[in-house]
């Protein structure tokens, strides 16, 4: 079976290091990553754990202290992300790789997905003239992105 159909390393998939990210060997299109931090995923979770803590900050049956966890997984979360997802291109820019396994491994490219490089801010993991960002963009829709799939479009009148 190929990389992309199944995990690598006899179904174990690869050693990784602690980054403070979250695990996630399958992409959203289901294929098997290549390293198993995925940074779109561990953007979105650190977005969400940030937002669903203030909710969990009103409940009075929430277990004490779950807000708090919440917050302090998002916290570890985006400094993983800082310290082992942002990588240098080929271009000698900062931009984020779309999976690192905290070694030093990196797989720089985006997912037609959601989550997804270029949905972050829509996520809300940040603005969109973030620095890191606006250079991941560039770098996604580039021609230095051995990925990229540039496909023309025409709609015509029936009538021409």
């Amino acid at each position: 079976m190929t990389s992309f159909g199944t995990l690598g390393n006899n179904g174990m998939s690869y050693p990784v290091n602690e980054t403070g990210m979250v695990r996630a060997p399958f992409r959203p299109s289901d294929d098997a990553a290549i390293y198993d931090f995925q940074l779109p995923a561990n953007m979105m979770l650190s977005r969400y754990l940030e937002a669903t803590a203030v909710i969990v900050d009103k409940l009075a049956a929430a277990p004490p202290d779950l807000a708090r966890q919440m917050r302090d997984m998002a916290t570890e979360i985006r400094a993983g992300i800082e310290q082992f997802g942002v990588v240098t291109a080929p271009n000698g820019q900062r931009i984020f790789a779309y999976e690192v396994d905290g070694f030093g491994g990196q797989n720089i490219m985006d997912d037609a997905n959601i989550p997804s490089l270029l949905s972050a801010p829509m996520l809300g993991y940040l603005e969109a003239n973030d620095t890191v960002y606006q250079n991941t963009r560039r770098f996604v829709l580039s021609r230095s992105n051995p990925w990229l799939q540039v496909v023309s479009v025409k709609l015509q009148n029936p009538r021409k």
